[in-house]
This record gives C-alpha cells, sequence and structure tokens, in this order.
C-alpha cells in the first residue's frame, strides 16, 4: 500500500524505521490558530464522522487527497503539500493512545527512542516539543473535564519560552480540541487509526522527484502559505451532497449528460467562477490571494443568502434557523450548513437555478427582469455578495419573491415577472418588520400567491382577501390599483410614476384618495359623476403637488418651517410618538413621520389636502407659505405660538414636544426625545425668541441674555432679565406653569433697595417670600407688565 499514488494511513510512512520531518520552507503549523477555528472544526468532525461510521460502511476510507513531497539524504519524507493535515493525524494519534493508555504502542509507531519520529525543521524549539509530547504521560486518567492544554503547559519539561514558538501553541489548541471531540467517541481507536485492511482515514503519497520536478518548484507551489478557504472547503464536500440529492438526474455539459455533482463542479470552475470574478474582480486586474479571497466571500455569501431565501417558512424551526443565519458570529462553512440541514433539495435548486441563469448573458449579468425600475436584481447581488447581513427583511421577502417566480414559472415572461414583483416590492416596503416572525408571514402569503404570480393583478382584483401577511392598507391599496389598471389603461403609467417616487416607495392611497379614484368601483349615485378622466386629472394634479412638497428622502426644504406652520394654521396634524406628539420628521419607519401621516392618519392627512387646496403647484410656494401664515387665525394659543415661532421648530431636533398630561397649557420643547434631557418651555420660549427678534429696546434697562434650558423635571425652564446700576445687580426669572407666568427676583438683590420694592409690590402685584419676591402674570399680560418693571427700575 506505500507506492506512489496508493491508498495509505498515517501510520505507513514511519515503516522501515522512516520518518517525517516538515522543512524549513514550511509555515508553521496553523490550523490550531485561533483564526483558523473554521478549518480546525470542519477537519475534526468529518474525521470524528468517519469514526462514527461501522468499519463495512461504503462511505469509509475518509480520504484526505495527496500527500506530496520528497525524501531527504537522510531518508526522511519532507512533505512539501499536506503538513497541516500530517501535523493533526499525528497529534490525533497520540490523543487515543494517551486516552486509551497506549502510549507505548503509539512510541513503537512513531519514537526513536526518547526522540518522536514525526518533528519539525522549522524551529529547534518545535522539535523539542515533539520529542517531550510523545514521551509524556500524565500521573491519573483524563477525565472530559480536563484541559490537557493546561496539563502540558503544567509539566516540568515545558519550558516557559515556548510560549513564543506559534508552532507549539497552535498544537497545544489542537490538542484541547481534539479531547473535547473526541474523548467521548469510543469507535475512535489506535488499532482503527492503524488498520490497513480496513482504514478510516486514507491518503495518497507522492514523490515528486519520481515525477522529475526540481525543488524550487515545489516551493513556488508551497509559496502562498493559505490553507484552504470555507468556500474551497464547502465546494469540494458540497459536491457528495448533491451526487445523493440527485442521484440518477443529470445535466448538460458540453453535449454530453454528466450527474449533477459533476456538473456544479464543472460550472463553478468556469461559467460561475468567470461570473463571480469579473463582478468582484473589475477587469480582472488583480490576481493577488486579496482578489481571490473576495471571490471566495462572495460566492459564501450568496449562498447564505440562498439559504435564508430557501428555508420553509411553514415549520416552526423557521424562526431559528432565521435567526442563526442572520447571526452575525454564526460561522458561513460547509459544517455548519450541514449540521443544520440546510443543504436540502429547495437549496440546491435554486444555486444551480440563480447561479446558471446570471451567469449566462455574454457580458456581465444576466438580467431576468425588463428593467430595474421596481427590483434592481445587479445591485441586490452587489450588497449580497459584499454584505449579506445588511440586506434587510424587506428585501429578503422580495428576493424570496424573485426566487419562487423563477422556480414557478421560469423567466420567459419577462414582463409577468415585473408585474409580481411590483406589487410585492409595494407589499414588502410598505410592511413593517420587528422580528423573524414577520418575515415568515410575509413569506407565507407569498407562497399562496406565487401560482397565480403570472396573471396577479386579475387575481388580486378578482379574489375576496388575496393577499395575507402583508400590511392590511397596503395590501388593500394593490387590490384598488389591479382594479384600476385592469379598468382602464392610462392608469398604470399614472400609476407607476406616482410608485417611484422615492419616498412615497408604492404607497399612493392618500393619491386615490384625493383623486376620488377610488369611488370608481361604488355603487353610489354621487360616484356615477366621477369618470376616470376626471380622476386621473385630479390623480396627476395631486401628484405634481407632491412633488412639490415631498423629495425622495422626505419633506422638501423651507426656509424657516414655513411648511409646517402653514400647516398648523388650518389644524393639528400632529401625530402621537410615545409619550410625545410630533411634527413629523422624514424616517419612513418612525411613528411621527410624514410617511405615516400620508399613510393612513385620516385627519391629520385632511389638513394636508387643505392646504394643498390653497396652493398653485405651478407657482413657488414660500411665497404663498408666508402668506398663509401672516393671515392665520388659529383658535388655539399653543398653535399660534408655534406659528409665530420658528425657532422652537428648529429647537426640536428630533421634531418632538410634551404635552403633560395631554394639557395644552403645560407644553416642553423637546431637544431630543425625553424630558430627562434637555427642554424648554413654549410660553417662555416664545416669548424669548419674540424679545430677542425685537432686539429689547423697549425694556431698556432690562437686558436680556440667553434662555435657561433644563434637563429633568425637577425644575422649570425659563428666561431671565439682567439690570445693572451703580455697581448693583437685579436678576428677573420668569417660568410658566399652569396658564401662568411666574415672575421671581431674588430679596437679597433688593436690599436697602425698600422703595424699590414696594413700588414692585404695589404696580406689579409682587409678594414678598421667604427667598424672593415673586408675581403671577396672564398670558395676555406679560408685555404690559415687563415694561411696568423695566420703567420702575429705569427710575430707581
Amino acid at each position: 500500500m506505500s507506492g506512489a499514488g496508493s491508498q495509505m494511513v498515517f501510520a505507513d510512512l514511519f515503516q522501515g524505521g522512516q520518518s517525517i520531518r516538515i522543512p524549513l520552507i514550511q509555515r508553521d503549523y496553523a490550523q490550531g490558530r485561533s483564526d483558523s477555528i473554521d478549518v480546525r472544526n470542519d477537519f475534526l468532525v468529518a474525521l470524528n464522522k468517519a469514526f462514527q461510521l461501522p468499519e463495512d460502511a461504503p462511505q469509509l476510507p475518509l480520504n484526505l487527497d495527496f500527500i506530496y513531497g520528497t525524501l531527504n539524504e537522510a531518508g526522511q519524507f519532507q512533505p512539501l503539500d499536506g503538513q497541516q493535515r500530517l501535523t493533526t493525524l499525528f497529534l490525533l494519534h497520540w490523543y487515543i493512545a494517551l486516552r486509551d493508555d497506549q502510549l507505548e504502542l503509539f512510541r513503537t509507531l512513531f519514537c526513536d527512542g526518547q526522540a518522536s519520529r514525526f518533528t519539525y525543521s522549522v524551529r529547534p524549539s518545535s522539535t523539542e516539543f515533539f520529542d517531550a509530547l510523545s514521551q509524556f504521560k500524565p500521573d491519573h486518567a483524563i477525565t472530559a473535564e480536563a484541559s490537557i492544554a493546561a496539563l502540558i503547559c503544567d509539566q516540568p519539561w515545558y519550558f516557559r519560552h515556548w510560549r513564543l514558538d506559534p508552532t507549539i501553541q497552535s498544537a497545544l489548541t489542537m490538542v484541547q480540541a481534539i479531547h473535547e471531540l473526541f474523548f467521548e467517541t469510543p469507535t475512535a481507536t489506535l488499532a482503527r487509526l492503524v488498520d490497513r485492511e480496513r482504514p478510516v482515514i486514507s491518503f495518497q503519497k507522492l514523490d515528486l522527484r519520481d515525477f522529475g520536478l526540481a525543488d524550487d518548484l515545489y516551493i513556488k507551489m508551497n509559496a502562498r502559505g493559505m490553507p484552504l478557504t470555507p468556500f474551497e472547503t464547502f465546494k469540494a464536500r458540497y459536491e457528495q451532497v448533491l451526487e445523493k440529492q440527485f442521484e440518477g438526474e443529470t445535466r448538460n455539459m458540453g453535449g454530453v449528460q454528466t450527474s449533477v455533482a459533476k456538473f456544479f463542479a464543472w460550472r463553478l470552475d468556469t461559467q460561475w467562477a468567470d461570473f463571480f470574478w469579473n463582478i468582484c474582480n473589475q477587469d480582472n486586474r488583480d490576481p493577488s490571494p486579496t482578489a481571490m479571497h473576495l471571490f471566495d466571500d462572495a460566492v459564501m455569501n450568496m449562498l447564505r443568502l440562498i439559504a435564508i431565501a430557501t428555508r420553509d417558512s411553514s415549520q416552526s424551526r423557521y424562526n431559528d434557523e432565521f435567526v442563526k443565519l442572520r447571526a452575525a458570529d454564526q460561522r458561513n462553512t460547509y459544517q455548519t450548513y450541514e449540521e443544520n440541514g440546510w443543504l436540502d433539495r429547495a437549496f440546491s435548486e435554486t444555486v444551480l437555478m440563480l447561479f446558471e441563469g446570471w451567469s449566462a448573458g455574454q457580458t456581465g449579468f444576466a438580467l431576468k427582469l425588463p428593467d430595474d425600475r421596481v427590483f434592481d436584481e445587479k445591485a441586490f447581488f452587489k450588497t449580497a455578495i459584499a454584505e449579506p447581513l445588511s440586506i434587510s427583511y424587506p428585501q429578503i421577502v422580495e428576493f424570496v419573491a424573485y426566487i419562487e417566480f423563477l422556480r414557478a414559472h421560469g423567466d420567459s415572461q419577462p414582463q409577468a415577472f415585473q408585474e409580481w414583483m411590483r406589487v410585492v416590492v409595494n407589499l414588502a416596503v410598505n410592511t413593517t418588520y420587528v422580528r423573524p416572525e414577520d418575515v415568515r408571514r410575509s413569506i407565507n402569503g407569498l407562497r399562496e400567491l406565487i401560482p397565480h404570480a403570472v396573471q396577479i393583478l386579475e387575481y388580486i382584483a378578482s379574489t375576496p382577501g388575496p393577499v395575507t401577511g402583508f400590511n392590511g392598507a397596503q395590501a388593500s391599496e394593490e387590490v384598488q390599483k389591479a382594479k384600476l389598471i385592469l379598468a382602464e389603461h392610462n392608469w398604470r403609467g399614472l400609476i407607476e410614476q406616482a410608485e417611484s417616487h422615492l419616498y412615497f416607495r408604492g404607497q399612493i392611497d392618500f393619491l386615490l384618495e384625493r383623486s376620488e379614484a377610488l369611488r370608481l368601483f361604488d355603487d353610489s349615485e354621487d360616484a356615477q359623476s366621477v369618470d376616470h378622466a376626471s380622476a386621473q386629472l385630479a390623480f396627476q394634479r395631486s401628484f405634481d403637488m407632491a412633488q412639490k412638497t415631498f423629495t425622495p428622502r422626505g419633506l422638501a426644504s423651507f426656509k424657516d418651517f414655513l411648511w409646517e406652520r402653514a400647516l398648523l394654521t388650518l389644524g393639528d396634524y400632529f401625530l402621537r410618538n410615545g409619550s410625545n406628539w410630533s411634527f413629523l420628521v422624514n424616517g419612513a419607519t418612525e411613528q411621527g413621520s410624514w410617511k405615516r401621516l400620508l399613510a393612513g392618519a385620516r385627519d391629520a392627512r385632511n389638513i394636508l389636502f387643505k392646504l394643498w387646496d390653497q396652493l398653485d403647484a405651478e407657482q413657488p410656494l414660500e411665497p404663498q407659505l408666508q402668506r398663509i401664515i401672516t393671515s392665520a387665525h388659529p383658535e388655539a394659543l399653543w398653535q399660534k405660538l408655534l406659528i409665530e415661532t420658528p425657532e422652537a421648530f428648529n429647537y426640536c431636533s428630533r421634531r418632538q414636544m410634551r404635552f403633560v398630561n395631554d394639557d395644552v397649557q403645560d407644553i416642553y420643547l423637546l431637544a431630543r426625545e425625553r424630558m430627562s434631557g434637555a427642554h424648554a418651555e413654549l410660553n417662555t420660549y416664545a416669548l424669548h425668541a419674540r424679545l430677542q427678534r425685537e432686539g429689547g429696546a423697549a425694556l431698556q434697562p432690562l437686558s436680556l441674555p440667553y434662555y435657561e434650558f433644563v434637563s429633568g423635571e425637577a425644575e422649570e425652564p425659563y428666561l431671565y432679565f439682567h439690570h445693572e446700576h451703580a455697581g448693583r445687580e437685579i436678576h428677573l426669572y420668569v417660568s410658566y406653569k399652569q396658564g401662568q407666568f411666574q415672575l421671581q427676583i431674588e430679596n437679597s438683590e433688593l436690599q436697602g433697595r425698600e422703595a424699590l420694592q414696594a413700588q414692585l409690590c404695589e404696580a406689579v402685584g409682587f409678594q414678598p417670600r421667604p427667598e424672593y419676591l415673586t408675581a403671577e402674570c396672564p398670558l395676555g399680560e406679560i408685555d404690559e407688565v415687563l415694561l411696568k418693571i423695566a420703567a420702575l427700575l429705569n427710575a430707581s
């Protein structure tokens, strides 16, 4: 069995007193390094599973492929390729012998006296370590909980400087990993490891000198010094899965029918490789290992996303599988896929279909959709291969819809495919996804629709409750739009144009309502006055105004918050956001957003429509908004204050206010979102802003410094005035509570000025208190009171 290229077991390399010596040109032992956990675990698990098979199992032996090398002048075999596998096998033999108290047999096979016949030339310390390890026997039997690595490091023969030898440290990590996996595998025995008749683990040895090759070629072959990537490991083992999964099935490979496994391997080395390589490494300019890793990672990342998209949403384990596949710390390796059962038929069929379909183009990406208006296949692919975990929940639902259509109906009906994706994308982007269960519901809903995907509009327009698993309002909107498109062909262009607006993103129910388009399907007599032409004209006009109002990112930019203030003149359009009320942000997923107002906050939406009614989309909007504000007479005082105080909108960076106990008098402007953070009080802040704009000349000799914001609810925000005369200072503090301005002056600042104090009490109504002179002032009288105080100070 020891002939060149024949099947061998590890012990065959040591027959006749031969030995193995890792040559100087090799790198350190790497399978035990911390960054090689995937390679290490995958290899050990494969070895362990081989031992768990019956001795006569047809899958045995587990073949580890070729070991290449030469014999040196001392007759030692020097591996040029296979160093990592051989080192791990040596450590496995030693550990099994240690566990089963067969170290004497081990030494007979692999030692020459006190020296190990497996050794390294890379560093003297590595040689010393393998010699010492081969002679080591613990004082007592090891246990499952034992740390073999710690036990070795605690021996008197273990030198402290060995911690600097990466080969030794890697070997210690590997021995510990072997212990954790093999301690409770009784079928893994030394006898089976060395059995030449029924081997469990085998390989082939090739002496390259037999082929007339020079040592410098071996060095070049080994120079990259890189272990197999997870992709290379996946590819090799996945072929075995395909052999069983598609047994008896064939594919056309260059005019010849061949097995699916061979077809997969061939395509992955040719057409599919070219496809991925051209996208990962534009223009093939970078042949470096870095570029190769980009290629490997790209394939593995796409496989991960396909695994997510092909999980069976009808199974109870779906949510757990979804979380595993989306976890940032989840190893993306063959072993992970195999252990979790993700290499099922649906996964394999989808991989073959997508890789074959996408790579079929003469140049670049072979698109399956007519254009990228609703689903940009190439952009999605590029994101998926680079950052698969950045793919959002709605995008996963869209990808599932994309796959399901191709699997059920192929790619020969691109227009029907486009219509299907338009409906699904509208549904997905306008459904809120928080948990995997939300995704699961949508995918279940998709799989109910997929048999009807080729005629999706006809199906949803004629079937009661056709769409489940998505936002109910959006599902109803898609039904109504389907009816309009099928009823009159001009609706398609109008609807698709509005849907393409990057802020509305398919959610245009507000335009349908405003144009009265939905009344076309009412049975009432009043609805008979609406025809398609008039509804379409109203729809277009509404969309024109909507485009002037909203950009792809949200509300258009208007100076001094003219839009919000003009809208407030017509009513309270604020939306609830937890304990706060929002005058709306652009973020589509937030509770207090313009998108939410457009989507279904009917009362607030009607206020928006009222404002649109007063505007001409053909003219600049800002002058029109300013005229509306100037002529406004809102009923609520708080609305009037906000309309007159653009500074208040600017202060609220998150566009939120707090109405304490929903009291329209105690209103706070929030710098962020909580009262525990900085906040102002509306009445005092509006007063401060107005006086600042007016310049304060009328209140001389009072000066108006900055506004005092507060954090927490222990004290109230306030503004204050400052007066200084003849070295004496007076501060007038103004706060607001329960419908009244609260005025305070410290008593200490009025000492020696009893006449002034008496005048303040008589003219303004100040009352002496232990620390302060205090007064209350109704909202409408604050200017008059401040003027009186200024006059008294000026005369004093």
